[in-house]
């Protein structure tokens, strides 16, 4: 994957963490995946580790995990925590 960033070139990614209290652990898990769930779709769970192992070949330069409401127009509110990676590679 370290081959299709170019270099000097930046990654962004966004991930769902385990902390988000509105999607973790709902639906069937899936077997051999932790932090893994099926629901209405596929949705996977990083933590900071599995995301440091993950793009080690790349400088990671900023991974924070973030928290934000969503409001919706039926007036429901949900609460979702992801993690922000701001990564490169070398030039």
């Amino acid at each position: 994957m370290g081959r299709l960033l170019a270099p000097g070139g930046r990654l962004l990614l966004s991930a769902m963490s385990p902390r988000d209290p509105q999607h973790f652990g709902r639906g069937t898990p899936v077997a051999g995946e932790e932090r893994s769930f099926v629901d209405a779709t596929y949705i996977h769970f990083c933590d900071r580790e599995e995301l440091l192992d993950d793009f080690a070949f790349l400088d990671v330069r900023e991974l924070r995990e973030v928290e934000a409401e969503e409001h919706q127009s039926t007036g429901v509110v949900h609460h979702h925590v992801w993690w922000v990676m701001v990564a490169g590679r070398a030039g």
